[in-house]
């Protein structure tokens, strides 16, 4: 929990070959040992927005091109060399000895030859999972680590990366959020596709009072920031938050138009010492099903997974939510 450090291993040595064998291909020099808090990114995405994801993939690895296609021709092997350094072993270690050959070229009247043009996959979740190893990679340098990674089944003390000062310095901090089993998923606001926007906190506070529930009046927007903890901490505390009630108010807001973007309030552990707001631009791709029944009632039961890029509030814009 908090920055994220990776570790690095010397591999063992292998074994010397015996005479006539051909020596084993060595393993790199270093092996980069990923946490487990880490593994989840390999699993599709309940949500990933990925205009924000291509947007800040390209101001952060700010790639010179890509690759467009990938011609390979008879007797290519594992070892052939491309692109001047790397082999074919490494750019696609997939590809066994042999026998991928392709597309129409001649070098003579009676010899014929046949070469491969391989499309290379390049989409907004490779993309992610891009930023997320560049800077696992940031982070062995102390001075410019900028991933955090954090359950919120527990928040110790005050940590450095919810201040001011650490989400305004460059570049901007990537935040894996783990949310455990009854978490108080709130939904704050949602905007439509029309340009209606509802203030979904109060149609909750109201659905609350008519089952008798105690609940607090909603602090203003310049409210100081104790009075909005306070406030969402009694709202998400287990005799007030209704899970139910949270995603019906998604499901009647979006029922007749699509979303455009829609936000919700966390709390980044039990106690409700800070929350955390998170910014969801569905862009209208994705529909009501997937932030109120899937994130919302789901996200309660049986715990969320978030990626996203910090900025002061503390708030989070989302990339990309996956489920447990």
């Amino acid at each position: 929990m908090g920055l994220f450090k990776p570790k690095t291993k010397a591999p063992e040595p292998l074994p010397a070959p015996k005479a006539g064998e051909i020596p084993p291909e060595q393993p790199p020099p270093l092996i980069l040992d990923i946490p487990t808090q880490f593994l989840w990114l390999a699993d599709a995405p309940l949500f990933i927005d990925r205009l924000q994801v291509e947007s800040f993939y390209d101001a952060i690895l700010r790639p010179d091109y890509e690759l467009s296609s990938l011609t390979l021709e008879n007797g290519i092997t594992r070892t052939t060399t491309i692109g001047g350094s790397a082999t074919v072993g490494a750019a696609l270690p997939w590809f066994g000895k042999a026998e991928l050959t392709g597309s129409a070229q001649y070098s003579g009247e009676h010899d014929r030859s046949t070469s491969s043009a391989l499309i290379p996959v390049s989409n907004s979740y490779r993309h992610l999972l891009s930023m997320a190893l560049h800077y696992a990679g940031l982070a062995s340098n102390e001075e410019t680590a900028r991933l955090i990674t954090h359950d919120a089944k527990d928040l110790l003390g005050e940590p450095e990366w919810l201040t001011d000062r650490f989400i305004q310095s460059p570049p901007r901090a990537l935040l894996f959020l783990d949310l455990p089993p009854g978490t108080a998923i709130m939904p704050a606001a949602i905007e439509l596709a029309k340009g209606e926007v509802d203030v979904l906190q109060r149609t909750i506070e109201k659905e609350l009072k008519l089952k008798g529930k105690k609940v607090p009046d909603l602090p203003s927007t310049t409210a100081p920031a104790e009075d909005k903890r306070n406030y969402y901490r009694q709202m998400q505390s287990a005799d007030v938050y209704d899970n139910q009630i949270a995603l019906e108010a998604v499901e009647d807001a979006a029922r007749d138009d699509e979303i455009a973007w829609i936000d919700f309030n966390v709390a980044l552990d039990p106690a409700g010492s800070e929350f955390l707001h998170l910014h969801v631009a569905a862009r209208r791709e994705f529909d009501t099903g997937v932030f109120a029944y899937n994130f919302v009632r789901r996200g309660f039961l049986h715990g969320v997974r978030i990626v996203g890029t910090l900025k002061t509030g503390p708030d989070l814009n989302v990339l990309a939510i996956f489920e447990r």
